[in-house]
C-alpha cells in the first residue's frame, strides 16, 4: 500500500495562496466578495463594492497567472491590507498611476500634468484576493 504524503493543515493553507491566479478567476473572487464590475477598458477593470461603494482596479493582462495586481485608493495604507496571507505591495511600484483609474485622486508623476494614481498591491490566490477585497471594503 502507498501511503499519502502527510501535509500539516498550515503548510496547505501556504499552499493554497500560492496557487496560480488566472484573470477569471479572479473576476469571480471579486464578485464573491461583493464587488460589481463598474466600468472597463483595455487595461484595467474597475470594480465598485455592492456595500460600501469603494471602487478597487483590477489590472487587466498583467501579473496573472502568478498573482492578480489590484490597484486599491491612495488614502488607504497598504499596511491594512498586507497583512493577509498572499498579499503585498506590488513590490516594483507601491503607487500605480493611470489615466483609466478615473475614480482616484490625482497627483504628478514625472511629467507635468497629473495623473490619477492609487496603492498597487498583488494577490497571489483566488482566496487572497476575495480576502483582500472583503477586508478593503471594510476598511471604515
Amino acid at each position: 500500500m502507498i501511503e499519502a504524503p502527510q501535509i500539516s493543515p498550515t503548510a496547505f493553507s501556504q499552499k493554497l495562496l500560492q496557487m496560480p491566479i488566472t484573470e477569471s478567476e479572479a473576476r469571480l473572487a471579486l464578485r464573491s466578495a461583493d464587488f460589481a464590475a463598474s466600468h472597463e477598458t483595455a487595461k484595467v477593470a474597475e470594480y465598485t463594492s455592492t456595500r460600501t461603494r469603494r471602487v478597487l482596479y483590477l489590472r487587466l493582462g498583467q501579473g496573472f497567472p502568478q498573482h492578480a495586481d489590484v490597484v486599491i485608493s491612495p488614502d488607504i495604507p497598504a499596511h491594512a491590507l498586507v497583512s493577509i496571507p498572499g498579499v503585498a505591495v506590488n513590490p516594483k511600484v507601491e503607487l500605480r498611476f493611470g489615466s483609466n483609474m478615473k475614480l482616484f485622486p490625482k497627483k504628478t508623476n514625472g511629467g507635468q500634468q497629473p495623473e490619477h494614481y492609487g496603492r498597487a498591491l498583488q494577490a497571489s490566490s483566488v482566496e487572497a484576493l476575495a480576502a483582500l477585497c472583503r477586508a478593503y471594503s471594510a476598511i471604515p
